[in-house]
């Protein structure tokens, strides 16, 4: 990665270099100067409106800038068109200067600027305009995505800019007519007014990016209303996840995503990412109290809105971080009182986020916390109904005939249920309490797990009573296990407990003993009372006494 890094930045220099030397070839300006210093003020005006008021469509950036250039130099020549680029950017970027990167864009600008240009003159003919616009959309866009494959490489996120080609088509076809305009009024002889020229051009970008707030936000309510309705209905923690992801993509956009959730100890643990370049996190694996904008959320449930981080002391971007967004929405996931995790948005470019994407966030983060609530609740649920109430890791009666009768059939498999009954529990807890007796199960339960196979199966059926199915046995085999947790009880040393205990048992096999759940159930219960009379008379007893 940041061998990648480096290469885009050397790029990015090397068009910094190219567009210094084309722009020591633009030959000097025209002595006329007042048409020429009113000119270059309208190009300025111009590009700063185009740059301010560009239009964001999905990855792609519309901007009428270049065509208020195109403007200028058809009225006055290729220097007056650089300087307005050059000017006028400047203008309009100062308060989002991003260094190398805002500077590589003016170097982009004016270097694809320069080749149409150069084009237009050499192979000058009625429909040379068009073909400087064919140009200059070829280089500008071609540039952008050599340095996107450079930095990202064949993986990024960034496809070939052919949207983006296209949008800024559209946009040239909205600026001839004012391209036109300009050109008109600005060769009349009428001094300074012939600043109102710009007008038409700024009326025209004003009321498209007015159009574009209005229809943004058409898009965010509707993009919010779908994604909630399919949160509500997800069914897995992935697609909701997937879900919320998907509302930022489609409406404001991110370079960084990501999703927190709080762990069982109370911290929130990064569980997905979604950045250019893949698999890699560049957030950290946890969100402490005492991390910068993101602790202060987590205490106070509060969300934030970072236009820059680079001039909030409180967001401390990594200096080595590729990705470190300069804008940022931190959103925590709340839900009545409980804190479910923290969402983080992030975009490389500043003030990429403001009052309306800052909202769009808070409503689909809380739809995110409802949606995370309830898979939780649904979750619980689902492992209460299968558990028993004393030792939630361990699967209850009803879940346990589920499994086995499942199992059996035409095809079934063979296998066998198991009953075991700790000897002398009741003494156990008269003796020493409740307390130590359900500890002494617990113990019990971790035992047994030991002598068994992952694919077994192990249950309360009530009180110090187990059931236990072996899958994929014979006799032998269940007796040899039946054996070892036998041998192992009589074995354990139990904590509080100065007397033995151990473990009477009786099994039953499918299909050899019964066909009928309800009738190996029984015959195994029966098998477990007469081993447990045998064990009285001979307390060494430890095989399984069949009938």
């Amino acid at each position: 990665m940041l061998n990648r890094s480096r290469m885009a930045q050397g790029l990015l220099w090397t068009e910094l270099a190219l567009a210094a030397l084309l722009w020591v070839q633009v030959p000097g300006i025209v002595q006329r100067p007042l048409q020429h210093a009113l000119v270059v003020v309208a190009g300025v005006v111009m590009v700063a409106a185009g740059e301010r008021w560009a239009l964001t469509v999905g990855d792609s950036r519309v901007s009428l800038a270049p065509a208020g250039a195109a403007a200028v130099f058809l009225a006055g020549g290729l220097p007056i068109a650089f300087w307005s680029l050059l000017l006028g950017s400047a203008a309009a970027g100062m308060a989002n200067f991003r260094g190398l990167a805002t500077g590589s864009d003016w170097a982009a600008g004016l270097i694809a600027f320069w080749t149409a240009a150069a084009a237009y003159h050499l192979w000058y003919w009625p429909g040379a305009f068009i073909q400087f616009i064919v140009v200059f959309l070829v280089i500008n866009s071609g540039l952008v995505a050599l340095h996107l494959l450079v930095r990202d490489g064949a993986n990024g996120r960034h496809p070939f800019l052919r949207r983006d080609v296209m949008w800024n088509l559209a946009g040239w076809l909205v600026s001839l007519p004012l391209i036109a305009i300009f050109s008109l009024l600005v060769r009349q002889d009428r001094g300074w007014e012939r600043l109102l020229a710009v007008l038409p051009f700024l009326t025209v970008a004003a009321l498209l990016r007015n159009l574009q707030a209005t229809r943004a936000a058409h898009v965010h309510t509707l993009v919010a209303a779908d994604i909630s309705t399919r949160m509500a209905s997800a069914d897995t923690l992935e697609q909701t996840l997937g879900y919320a992801e998907e509302a930022f993509r489609r409406t404001v956009g991110y370079t960084v995503l990501g999703i927190y959730l709080s762990a069982v100890d109370g911290s929130l643990q990064r569980a997905r990412v979604w950045h250019p370049m893949g698999d890699a996190a560049p957030f950290a694996e946890s969100l402490l109290p005492s991390d910068g904008l993101t602790g202060w959320a987590i205490e106070s449930r509060t969300s934030e809105l970072i236009t820059d981080s680079r001039r909030d002391p409180a967001a401390r971007p990594h200096p080595d971080d590729p990705f470190a967004p300069r804008s940022a929405l931190i959103l925590p996931l709340v839900s009545g009182t409980a804190l479910m995790g923290m969402l983080v948005v992030g975009h490389e470019q500043p003030r990429q986020y403001g009052a309306p994407e800052f909202q769009l966030g808070q409503l689909v983060a809380s739809r995110l916390a409802v949606a995370l609530h309830q898979l939780r609740v649904t979750s619980e649920a689902k492992r209460l109904a299968v558990s028993d109430p004393l030792m939630p890791q361990l699967a209850n009666y009803r879940y346990f005939t589920e499994v086995v009768g499942g199992l059996m059939g035409e095809d079934g498999e063979p296998l066998a249920v198991v009953f075991l009954d700790l000897d002398k529990f009741k003494a156990v807890n008269d003796r020493y309490g409740h307390q130590t007796g359900d500890r002494v199960l617990r113990d019990f339960v971790d035992l047994v797990r030991m002598q068994i196979r992952p694919t077994d199966l192990l249950a309360r059926y009530g009180g110090d009573e187990f059931v236990l199915l072996l899958r994929e046995v014979n006799q032998d085999g269940t007796e040899a296990a039946i054996q070892r947790i036998q041998e192992s009880t009589a074995a354990q040393i139990w904590e509080g407990v100065e007397e033995s205990i151990g473990v009477s048992a009786g099994y039953a096999l499918y299909p050899e003993d019964a066909t009928r759940l309800d009738r190996l159930i029984d015959l195994a219960d029966s098998r477990m009372y007469r081993n447990k009379g045998a064990r009285k008379r001979d307390p060494d007893c430890l095989r399984n006494t069949l009938p």
